[in-house]
């Protein structure tokens, strides 16, 4: 496995063992490596000497401490160091050379990894090619709030603070700017304050360029500069008509048995029963639930009878 060194930088790194080939297996610990022993090959490119003329000491059981420096390790890709002393067993090593970036933020730790945009729909990118837009706008990115996602603020979610401007108990300018007007409108806004319980209200107005919410009913205090809130949004307000009617039939439609959907034992013919005509027939003790129309039926059940009780033949609601 190839060692990393960062390009440009000097490295020091241990070689060996070096081995006397008269038996095959003493460890050589007195011998003079010189500069020019010490050869680089860059990316399988020819052998050259190290550039540097430091020294090569001896470690212990034949390990010596070879340095490279800037210009040894300039080239990014594959460094194969190899010495040669002809009394001794051939010793190479294998580096692999990355920008000072990768290193820092790999191997030290001690830097973020560089992700710079370097091409946007399939042309390279320039300085301000990539805009930053209002959430649900088209022709770029969304702007990145600190506290939340993009994908949470686009449905209607949020996290801020109060900031100075108006602050009352029915409105408030925020640090939230910028999603277009009346983004977070319908939602429901949550004061988390320092000192005090403010309470929720529903966002009734947002202006993006000030960020300044309106909500009703009037909360129990005006937020203070810093006070914190969270939004959420009215989820089925926000599906529009007819994803509502869409959840509505959904829900009526479901099995109250196994889940899913359909089945004579749903929702919509639980609640038939309350409200649509009923007819039970003494002849067979039978109870007929008909549909709205108050003719097709929906559903029957068996009616236990007894000589004590007063059965109600039939309910035909108005």
């Amino acid at each position: 496995m190839a060692i990393w060194l960062r390009q440009l930088t000097i490295a020091s790194d241990s070689i060996g063992p070096f081995i006397s080939n008269a038996d095959f297996k003493t460890a050589s610990s007195s011998l003079t490596i010189a500069q020019a022993d010490v050869r680089l090959s860059k990316n399988g490119a020819a052998y050259a000497q190290k550039n540097g003329s430091e020294t090569v000491p001896h470690q212990e059981n034949g390990y010596y401490v070879v340095t490279l420096n800037g210009t040894d390790t300039n080239t990014l890709g594959t460094l194969r160091l190899a010495v040669a002393i002809s009394t001794n067993l051939p010793v190479w090593k294998d580096y692999q050379v990355v920008s000072p970036g990768v290193y820092d933020a790999l191997v030290t730790a001690s830097n973020s990894l560089p992700v710079d945009v370097r091409e946007w729909a399939s042309a390279s990118a320039v300085a301000g090619a990539i805009p930053a837009v209002a959430a649900g706008a088209s022709g770029g990115l969304p702007l990145l709030n600190a506290h939340l996602t993009v994908l949470a603020q686009d449905q209607g979610a949020g996290m801020g603070s109060a900031v100075t401007g108006t602050l009352s108990t029915t409105q408030a300018t925020t640090d939230l700017t910028g999603f277009g007007d009346d983004h977070f409108t319908n939602g429901w806004m949550i004061w988390f304050p320092n000192t005090s319980g403010l309470g929720a209200a529903v966002v009734t107005d947002y202006d993006s360029a000030s960020g300044l919410f309106t909500w009703s009913p009037a909360i129990g205090g005006a937020p203070s500069n810093g006070d914190p809130f969270s939004l959420f949004p009215a989820l089925i307000a926000d599906l529009g008509p007819a994803a509502t009617a869409s959840a509505a039939d959904g829900l009526l439609n479901r099995n109250l048995a196994m889940g899913g959907s359909g089945h004579t034992r749903r929702v919509q013919n639980a609640l038939r029963v309350l409200r649509n005509r009923v007819n039970i027939a003494t002849d067979t003790n039978t109870a007929i639930v008909y549909t709205e129309d108050d003719s097709t039926t929906a559903w029957t059940m068996a009616v236990a009878t007894d000589s004590l009780t007063s059965r109600i033949s039939g309910v035909d609601p108005t």
